[in-house]
């Protein structure tokens, strides 16, 4: 992104115009990271959270194609939006005028090179676990196996072990000094977020929060438009993982006494956490590109604000088309 806003600042001496360009493309990037990420169930840590969540306290199964069919058309209709907004409402370079940009682009490629064995390697193990999650369940009834999304990942990343780059060498595509870098921090935060439900369910309180919201007379839809709401704005100020783990089973319960599917409030929850766009704070893809010189933290809240209103209104819809035919809620 840096190279491809260099390179235009070298084709216009309008500062104004090279500093709205660099500020889009930077926000873009951001953007585009937190956005893509709610389609899939890898994509972001509330995905995951919530599968596990809804799986073990509920019994509900979330698979990855069940969940990217309410992920993935978030992600189609946002993207556009987003392009919209940062480009043509908030920072227009329309003066600018580009030069041979391929160029640049090919260069870049160029100078990273063909793909190595382990490159390859990866590519085609990760393909053929994205294709596995996918097509799990045609799959399982095939094989008659019991596959879940964690077999299938274990699988492929133990293939990364056992497979040599090279012949002779020793050396393999995974090795145990590389997992030392992983965020397993992470498993404290779905084990605290699972320890928490199960506190909730043993202690009585997920009871006693069902009762004490039992009988209230609120439309489906408004529930869930102020779940996003304020999923949405509170992780711009707290981790998205750990509100998640902490609301989960708050609105599960809330569900439960409302006499609603589970999925109704708790799917939200996780949406909403995903889609934070005003705070550098807010999300590690808006920290990296708030240490860009040309950013100021009022163009990434001006920026973010609108866009936390386009995606709580784009997830509404999703669930309020797909949800029934996708999750079996009604809003």
């Amino acid at each position: 992104a840096l190279s491809v806003i260099d390179f235009v600042g070298q084709q216009t001496r309008d500062d104004r115009m090279v500093r709205n360009f660099g500020v889009a493309h930077m926000l873009a990037v951001a953007y585009s990271a937190s956005i893509g990420g709610v389609g899939t169930l890898i994509g972001s840590p509330p995905n995951a959270m919530l599968a596990s969540f809804v799986q073990q306290t509920y019994g509900i199964e979330v698979s990855f194609a069940r969940w990217m069919m309410i992920g993935l058309p978030v992600v189609v209709v946002m993207l556009p939006l987003t392009w919209l907004l940062l480009t043509r409402l908030l920072f227009p370079a329309h003066t600018i005028k580009v030069g041979d940009a391929g160029a640049l682009v090919r260069a870049e490629i160029a100078a990273i090179g063909s793909m190595g064995r382990g490159e390859r390697l990866v590519a085609v193990v990760f393909g053929g676990a994205a294709l596995g999650w996918m097509l799990r369940e045609p799959l399982a009834r095939l094989t008659g196996l019991p596959l879940d999304d964690a077999m299938i990942a274990l699988t492929a990343a133990l293939i990364l072990f056992a497979v040599p780059l090279s012949r002779g060498t020793g050396r393999y595509a995974l090795d145990w000094a590389a997992t030392r870098d992983l965020p397993w921090g992470i498993l404290l935060l779905f084990g605290g977020g699972m320890a928490l439900a199960s506190g909730f369910s043993t202690s009585g309180l997920a009871r006693v929060i069902g009762e004490s919201v039992a009988g209230i007379d609120i439309p489906t839809v408004f529930l869930v438009l102020a779940v996003l709401t304020a999923m949405v704005y509170l992780t711009e100020i707290t981790s998205n993982t750990a509100s998640t783990a902490t609301f989960l089973p708050i609105l599960g319960a809330v569900a439960v006494g409302l006499e609603l599917d589970v999925l109704t409030l708790t799917v939200p929850v996780a949406l909403g956490a995903s889609m934070a766009f005003m705070m550098p704070v807010a999300t590690p893809p808006n920290a990296i590109v708030f240490a860009y010189d040309r950013m100021r933290l009022s163009d990434m809240v001006r920026a973010g604000f609108l866009m936390n209103v386009i995606a709580i209104a784009v997830a509404l819809a999703v669930l309020v088309l797909l949800g029934p035919v996708v999750l079996g809620i009604a809003l």
